[in-house]
């Protein structure tokens, strides 16, 4: 299905393209199809740098090419640089930001960040909104990929 959806968003009109785009990338990942959802990844980055987004494209860009890492396929993403991802994602997050987004991607929930950290829910809801943000994903489970696969290294 999302194999389907990636060829339908290329032959489709451009007005539908990153809604099928975005099921696609939504599908393989959960199916834990890497190669396919590198693909789709290199798609949706290609979608966002078309709207301007140049942010969030390197940042989709990035991921396509650790997924196409991972199975083996170096080639698959051109459009961006060979630069390791961690150092310039990370750079991304404010260490606070870091930290909260480094033990929700651990499986703690807010409250459980909040008593660690001595700090509020609601500030743990804020930092969590902007790690959303600066690295272009809509829930938890992207960002636990994200952090947990490597791409932003903590270190």
């Amino acid at each position: 299905r999302g194999v389907t959806l990636r060829l339908l968003a290329a032959a489709g009109p451009p007005e539908d393209r990153r809604r099928l785009v975005n099921e696609a990338v939504a599908v393989l990942r959960e199916c834990g199809d890497r190669l396919g959802l590198a693909q789709a990844l290199a798609d949706l980055g290609d979608v966002h740098r078309a709207a301007g987004e140049d942010g969030k494209a390197d940042v989709t860009l990035r991921q396509a090419r650790h997924m196409a890492r991972l199975c083996g396929v170096e080639t698959l993403v051109t459009g961006v640089p060979a630069a390791p991802a961690a150092v310039e994602v990370t750079g991304e997050l404010s260490d606070a930001e870091l930290r909260v987004a480094e033990l929700a991607a651990h499986g703690l929930t807010n409250r459980q960040i909040a008593g660690k950290l001595y700090i509020t829910v609601s500030t743990v809801e804020q930092h969590l909104t902007r790690v959303y943000r600066k690295l272009a994903v809509g829930r938890r489970t992207d960002l636990a990929q994200i952090l947990l696969t490597g791409i932003v290294d903590s270190a």
